[in-house]
C-alpha cells in the first residue's frame, strides 16, 4: 500500500511540471510538485536508493522554485541584462535539476519493477526516461534559437510545447500504472 500511494504522490507531481501561466500567474506551481514527489520518495525509500537519492535532492529543486515564484518581483528591481542572464542560467540549472530527478524516479521504478518481474514497466521506465532527457536537451536549445532566430522559435514554440506536454503525460501515465501494480 506504501509503494502505491508513494507513485501516485509521484505521479501527482509529475503533472506539476506543466507550466500553466495565465495573465503570469502559475497555476501548477513547481512547488507544489516537488512536495509531492518529495513525499512519494520519502515513502519508496526503502524500494530503492534512487528514491533515497530523490529525497536527498529535493531541497535543491525546492529552492529553485522559489526563485521561480519571486522572480517577477525581483525583476521590477534590478537591470534587464542581469534579469535575462539569471533567468537563463535558473532555467539551465532547473534543466539539469529535472533531467537528474527524473532519470532518479524511473531508475527506482525499474528497480521495483524488476523486483516484482514487470518486465514491461521496467522497459518502459527506461524509454520514459530517455524521451523526458531528449525533450530538456530540445527545450534548452529553444532558448538559443529563440536568440538568433525568433522567427524560428515562433514557429516551433507551438510544437515542442505539444512535445513536452506529451512527454511529461507520458511519466504521468507510467507512475500510474506502476501505482496500479503496486496492491
Amino acid at each position: 500500500m506504501t509503494a502505491k500511494r508513494g507513485f501516485q504522490l509521484i505521479s501527482w507531481g509529475i503533472l506539476f511540471f506543466i507550466d500553466f501561466s495565465p495573465f503570469g500567474f502559475d497555476i501548477l506551481p513547481d512547488i507544489v510538485g516537488f512536495l509531492l514527489i518529495y513525499r512519494g520518495a520519502f515513502l519508496l525509500a526503502d524500494t530503492s536508493i534512487h528514491f533515497a537519492n530523490v529525497k536527498k535532492w529535493i531541497p535543491i529543486l525546492l529552492v529553485l522554485s522559489i526563485y521561480d515564484l519571486i522572480a517577477p518581483i525581483l525583476a521590477a528591481a534590478l537591470e534587464p541584462y542581469v534579469v535575462a542572464w539569471s533567468s537563463l542560467i535558473s532555467s539551465i540549472i532547473t534543466t539539469g535539476f529535472n533531467v537528474w530527478l527524473v532519470w532518479q524516479l524511473c531508475k527506482g521504478l525499474s528497480a521495483w519493477a524488476e523486483k516484482k518481474g514487470e518486465s514491461d514497466l521496467v522497459l518502459q521506465a527506461r524509454k520514459r526516461a530517455i524521451a523526458f532527457i531528449i525533450m530538456m536537451i530540445v527545450m534548452l536549445l529553444m532558448l538559443g534559437v529563440a536568440l538568433i532566430s525568433p522567427y524560428w522559435f515562433t514557429m516551433l514554440v507551438i510544437p515542442v510545447l505539444i512535445a513536452y506536454v506529451t512527454v511529461t503525460l507520458m511519466l504521468l501515465y507510467l507512475f500510474n500504472r506502476a501505482s496500479a501494480k503496486a496492491l
